[in-house]
């Protein structure tokens, strides 16, 4: 689901293509969470030593492998939370190779 870019708050795309809002919202990010997502320019995320980074997806392969995460969730976007987090199961995966 995607929100409307009339939400406050969405600054639209981030990449080649990407508005000057998202860019310097990611210069200036402190912490990441991606969900789902295989994003293939890591040039447009923030400096590897810059945020805390999250990442959720279903498929354990995918995790990793765009930027230095420092958890990785397995789980889709709806059931996966923090630890505890109504009672759901979650599972902390490593990276890939890692």
């Amino acid at each position: 689901m995607c929100c409307p870019t009339s939400c406050p708050g969405v600054t639209g795309s981030i990449g080649p293509l990407g508005t000057r809002p998202s860019y310097e919202m990611m210069v200036n990010c402190d912490t990441l969470l991606v969900i789902g997502s295989n994003f293939p320019y890591s040039q447009f995320l923030p400096g590897y030593e810059q945020a805390r980074a999250v990442q959720i997806d279903h498929d354990p392969t995918m995790l990793g492998l765009r930027y230095p995460f420092e958890v990785n969730l397995v789980g889709d976007a709806t059931s996966t939370r923090s630890p505890g987090s109504a009672g759901k199961p979650y599972r902390i995966a490593s990276p890939v190779g890692g």
